[in-house]
């Protein structure tokens, strides 16, 4: 808004119809008389300014003076009981002002005036202090004879890794899982947006922790993923045909036997990690030497006398563990998910003390 020192100022002005703008005083060099305007073409004018209160401004527009001429509102909203629908609170200690109607809707709340303003001053929408305690807050979109109120909370709540969730009744509906990734060890949850995407996620898990809640996290600004991390391990054997890995291991080990020495490459592991190889078989023990790298091990194979074993055969199998944090298929455990504030399901927020206060002033 542009602010004139004296009304002679303003009217040495341009300006184009629809601004609003002031003047600090009435006359150069002495207080008092100022006041708000608003610039009209004189068409929508429709008169003759009286060149006092409505002044004839250097390009013709007029200048009407909108001190006298603003309106106030105010009031409080509740919704008791959920799906009840927001609605004033008139009573002997609460009477709407300038307010005329309330509708509920899933995103926001649509406020209705008595009257239509000219220009819009300010609306103030601030929620009380049984609101406040949960982190709720509030803004309004405003028109001149309405404003869209909008609510938001921090988005706080608990998942299962089967999907199962645990959340304030406010975010019902808003917040789902996708479970059609889980035999990969990927549980998608599905939230409303939030403003900035760069703000990571905290995920922390609860509860009692399993061997399979260790986690990575990835996320977008409507989703966060969960995704099972663990050791790289699991059971190696010969089938007759073909060596075969059992295990949680998102992408699995591959093989090459080659003069009684199995060649075993996997997920990277922890840079230097030992790995540990636990023989299964009664007359082919395996025992892995030292040529060892992030992504690879050698195992080979000894009878009973100590002598090396250079066909493959069924009782070639063993265990193997290395320390890592590779994606495998299982996820376990119970995860307190955080990702900042996002808009409720203003049809679930509901308190029977809980209140949103309105004030607002609009020129006329």
């Amino acid at each position: 808004m542009k602010i004139f020192n004296s009304v002679s100022d303003l009217q040495a002005a341009s300006l184009t119809a629809g601004q609003l703008t002031q003047t600090k005083r009435y006359f150069a060099g002495q207080d008092g008389g100022g006041a708000t305007y608003l610039i009209k073409t004189a068409v929508d004018y429709a008169g003759t300014p009286d060149e006092h209160r409505d002044l004839t401004l250097a390009n013709g527009n007029i200048a009407a003076i909108q001190s006298e001429g603003t309106k106030s509102l105010f009031g409080v909203i509740r919704q008791s009981t959920a799906d009840a629908g927001w609605d004033f609170i008139d009573d002997a200690g609460h009477t709407p002002y300038n307010l005329q109607s309330v509708t509920t809707y899933r995103d926001n709340i649509l406020i209705y005036y008595t009257f239509d303003a000219d220009v819009v001053g300010t609306l103030v929408a601030t929620p009380d202090e049984t609101f406040a305690k949960y982190g709720i807050t509030c803004g309004a979109s405003v028109s001149g004879n309405f404003c869209f109120l909008t609510i938001a909370a921090p988005m706080i709540f608990q998942v299962e890794a089967d999907g199962t969730l645990s959340l304030p009744n406010f975010f019902e509906g808003l917040i789902t899982t996708d479970t059609s990734l889980l035999t990969e060890g990927r549980l998608r949850i599905n939230h409303p947006s939030i403003q900035e995407s760069s703000i990571p996620p905290t995920v922390t898990p609860v509860g009692t922790v399993t061997r399979n809640a260790r986690f990575a996290v990835s996320y977008s600004n409507n989703y966060t993923d969960i995704v099972a991390v663990g050791d790289v391990d699991g059971y190696v054997y010969y089938n007759g045909a073909d060596w075969v890995y059992s295990g949680d291991l998102y992408t699995p080990p591959t093989f090459s036997f080659s003069s009684g020495e199995l060649t075993v490459t996997h997920p990277e592991a922890d840079r230097k990690s030992a790995v540990i190889v636990s023989s299964r078989g009664s007359s082919s023990i395996a025992r892995s030497d030292s040529q060892i790298s992030d992504t690879q091990f050698k195992v080979k194979f000894y009878d009973n006398t100590g002598t090396a074993v250079t066909t493959p055969n069924t009782d070639m199998r063993f265990f193997f563990s290395r320390r890592g944090a590779v994606r495998v298929n299982t996820l376990d455990g119970i995860f307190a998910v955080n990702r900042s504030y996002c808009g409720v399901n203003h049809n679930k927020l509901a308190s029977g003390s809980g209140n949103i206060w309105l004030m607002g002033k609009h020129f006329v």
